[in-house]
């Protein structure tokens, strides 16, 4: 197993299948921030798990301080 602690997160924000909310059994393509969201609030409970004594604020700004955008 790798010593390495750090792992690559992504949120993906365009073209994420889904669930169809009104018509049961069928998918569809989202986008936008809704799509996003789940990721990163699962990102920040990893972290409040490693960390648990970070505040709401302090985990936010540690998420946004290593943000490095990719190209679609």
């Amino acid at each position: 197993m790798s010593q390495n602690m750090f792992q690559t997160f992504f949120a993906p924000g365009s073209r994420i299948l889904s669930t169809m909310p009104r018509n049961k059994r069928s998918y569809g393509y989202y986008d936008g921030t809704s799509m996003a969201c789940p990721h990163v609030s699962g990102l920040a409970a990893l972290i409040r798990t490693m960390r648990p004594k970070l505040n709401a604020q302090e985990v936010k700004e540690l998420i946004e301080k290593n943000v490095q955008e990719k190209d679609q």
